[in-house]
C-alpha cells in the first residue's frame, strides 16, 4: 500500500462480501488508502483500472469496487477506462462484463504503452484460446441396460481436470457417509468411490447457460446417484 503513489499504472480486482464489506486481505489496504494525512494529490501520476465482483442479489452490490474507485480519484488518480462490475447472477457470470471489459483495458493499455516497432497484438480470438488440451474427457452411455465407455469430443485443461476430480471426491463422500458400501448389481463391485474408481452418476439435465455465439461454453449438469438423491 506505501508503494501505491509511486505506481504508474494499477489494475484492481475486488469483490463485495457479506454485507458490503470488503475481504480479509484488503483492509490494510483500505485503511490506508482513508488516511486523512494523505494528500489529495498523493496519487495524480497513477492511473487505475477497476473491475467489481459482486452479486446483484444483495442490496450492496459491487459496494467495495464503487467506494475504491471514488477513493482513488479523491485522491488524484485517473482512471484509464470506466470500472466494470461483474454479477454473478448473470446466466454467464461475471464474464458477461468481465470479457468486453478486459477487451476495452487492452486497448486503453495499448495506447498508453504502444508496442515496439515491428510487434503485433494478437487477434481477439487468439486470446481466447484455452491452449493445447491436456486431458480427455470420459463418460459413459447407457445403451439396452449396458453402460458404454466413450470419449469426448472436446478435452479440458489439467486445472479443469483436477476440479473435475474435486467433484467426484466430494460426491464419493457424501456418497459414502453413514452407509455402507452398495453393490453394484451388474459388476458385484462395491461402488464405494476411490480416486482409481470414480463415482457414477446420471446426466438428468444438461442445460445450456450461454448462447451459440458466446466465446465459452457454460452448462447447468444435474446429476443423479445411485447413493443419493438428485445434486445440482
Amino acid at each position: 500500500a506505501m508503494q501505491l503513489p509511486s505506481e504508474g499504472l494499477v489494475i484492481f480486482v475486488a469483490s463485495t462480501t457479506g454485507q458490503g464489506e470488503c475481504p480479509d486481505n484488503m483492509k490494510g489496504f483500505w485503511r490506508f488508502l482513508l488516511r486523512k494525512s494523505l494528500p489529495r494529490d498523493s496519487l495524480s501520476r497513477t492511473r487505475i483500472a477497476v473491475f467489481g465482483l459482486g452479486d446483484s442479489s444483495y442490496p450492496k452490490f459491487n459496494i467495495v469496487a464503487k467506494k475504491l474507485v471514488r477513493r482513488l480519484v479523491e485522491l488524484g488518480a485517473i482512471e484509464v477506462l470506466p470500472r466494470g462490475l461483474g454479477d454473478d447472477q448473470h446466466p454467464t457470470g461475471v464474464d458477461a462484463v468481465l470479457t468486453p471489459w478486459v477487451a476495452k483495458c487492452w486497448q486503453a493499455l495499448r495506447e498508453m504503452y504502444p508496442l515496439p516497432e515491428g510487434l503485433v497484438d494478437p487477434e481477439p480470438d487468439a486470446v481466447l484460446e484455452l491452449g493445447e488440451a491436456k486431458l480427455d474427457v470420459r463418460y459413459a452411455v447407457k445403451e439396452d441396460d449396458h453402460t458404454v465407455p466413450q470419449r469426448s469430443a472436446y478435452k479440458v485443461s489439467v486445472e479443469e481436470a483436477a476440479m473435475a476430480r474435486q467433484i467426484l471426491d466430494t460426491l464419493s463422500c457424501l456418497s459414502s457417509l453413514n452407509k455402507p458400501p452398495a453393490v453394484n448389481a451388474h459388476t458385484g463391485v462395491p461402488n464405494t468411490s476411490t480416486r482409481h474408481r470414480p463415482c457414477m452418476a446420471t446426466v438428468k439435465r444438461a442445460e445450456a447457460l450461454t448462447t451459440s455465439d458466446s466465446p465459452v461454453e457454460v452448462r447447468h449438469l444435474s446429476l443423479v446417484l445411485e447413493e443419493l438423491t438428485e445434486i445440482e
